[in-house]
């Protein structure tokens, strides 16, 4: 009977300390997130329709900013667009750009034959940056 006891005593000592170490390690990171968004500045990962402004960088570069001020940088896998002419923006479901698979581009809409663009990456970026890239154009 004695071992018995002192078995479920360990097998208890053993399950609190387990539980105290999870807990230690659980606030251990929430105390970690919290100074994590303290030091770096919010950028939103999206933009939402409607969009403010959009300005073609370069033939793979476009800048996609909404009204509350966020932008976005898609990069094309490829030249697909003009400076001078017209782009043609589709979206889809949610009218937000988040994904290269919210949005297709059309470069050159003006042509017989419209390039369609592969979109390799969309890029959340700061307004500074935002407008740096606008005046490099």
């Amino acid at each position: 009977m004695t071992q018995v006891k002192l078995l479920t005593a360990g097998i208890c000592a053993l399950l609190a300390a387990g539980i105290a170490l999870a807990a230690g390690q659980s606030m251990a990171d929430d105390d970690r997130a919290v100074a994590d968004a303290r030091s770096t500045t919010k950028l939103e990962k999206c933009v939402s329709t409607p969009i403010d402004q959009t300005v073609v960088i370069d033939r793979k570069t476009l800048l996609m900013t909404d009204y509350r001020g966020n932008s976005v940088v898609l990069t094309m896998a490829g030249d697909c667009m003009s400076k001078n002419e017209a782009i043609g923006i589709e979206y889809y479901s949610t009218g937000r750009v988040c994904r290269p698979v919210d949005v297709t581009i059309t470069g050159d809409v003006t042509s017989a034959i419209p390039t369609r663009c592969i979109i390799a990456k969309i890029e959340p970026i700061s307004r500074e940056d935002a407008e740096a890239l606008k005046g490099r154009r």
